[in-house]
């Protein structure tokens, strides 16, 4: 079965497919609604908050690495 995935507003009990998927018009098609229950970051915000989780990555693992070489020297002594 194929199947797209879009993100729509309910109107007078009616989807409206998007422009860029025209080629289903007048499909008979089976349809699941899942309601978004928050709203989604706009794609700027989804950036910046990549970018805060990667720094805190990065961040944690120099904390590890160094708690790792801590180790390491210890057992060598």
């Amino acid at each position: 079965m194929q199947t797209i995935a879009f993100e729509a507003n309910l109107t007078d009990g009616q989807v409206r497919v998007p422009p860029v998927h025209r080629d289903w018009y007048d499909r008979r098609a089976k349809v699941i609604l899942l309601e978004q229950t928050r709203n989604l970051p706009d794609e700027e915000d989804a950036w910046t908050q990549i970018q805060s989780l990667r720094t805190r990555l990065k961040q944690g693992h120099r904390h590890f690495s160094d708690s790792a070489q801590s180790i390491r020297e210890e057992r060598e002594r």
